[in-house]
């Protein structure tokens, strides 16, 4: 089972227990969500105070405007804009919400994030899969994993020469994962290839 090491606890962790980051070269987050969970907060703590220091008082509970339910004002994101720096949506409506109009614009923000990160668009990319019949081009298996945001499974990650830019096909997580652990190093994969031969005589 593949691992990661959170550079905050040290940990080795199920890669599940990191949040993604399309930014960094495996598309993971370098600290694990338990440790982000705790960043966050006690920054909330330390705004709170900050907020409470100047006079105001903020409400130990508040309703949602959306689903009507009172509940402690921690459930609400900080918004410095509002009179009492908590939105007037609790996390869960705001999640559901902010899925709704993900889905709804997944068309226009893939094609803008294809277009940004590797100069092709959503045309461009379907072409490239037609050509791989639809299976990543090094392991010939179709993608299994799901995204969180839509509960659909995920669509081939592009794979390029980080220095040239050029594309190189598209390929599932799973062997993105090995190519970044590696560092795109062909002598360590076929030294790991050579490897699994000689075991398995």
């Amino acid at each position: 089972m593949a691992t990661k090491r959170c550079f905050k606890c040290c940990k080795e962790k199920e890669l599940s227990e990191f949040g993604n980051n399309k930014k960094t070269r495996d598309g993971l987050r370098g600290k694990c969500r338990q440790c982000v969970n705790e960043q966050h907060a006690k920054l909330y703590q330390v705004k709170k105070k900050h907020y409470e220091s100047g006079g105001y008082k903020i409400p130990d509970t508040k309703m949602c405007i959306h689903c009507k339910t009172v509940m402690a004002i921690d459930e609400f994101h900080i918004n410095i804009d509002s009179k009492d720096r908590h939105d007037s949506v609790c996390r869960q409506c705001a999640k559901k919400k902010m899925g709704k109009w993900y889905i709804k614009n997944k068309g226009y923000t893939r094609n803008y994030g294809l277009r940004r990160r590797y100069g092709i668009t959503s045309d461009e990319y379907n072409e490239i899969l037609n050509l791989q019949n639809g299976v990543c081009k090094i392991c010939k298996n179709k993608e299994r994993v799901v995204d969180k945001r839509t509960n659909t499974i995920k669509a081939l990650a592009v794979d390029h020469n980080h220095t040239t830019g050029r594309i190189r096909g598209l390929i599932c997580q799973k062997c993105n994962t090995t190519i970044s652990r590696v560092n795109e190093s062909v002598e360590l994969l076929r030294t790991m290839a050579k490897y699994l031969e000689e075991c398995n005589d």
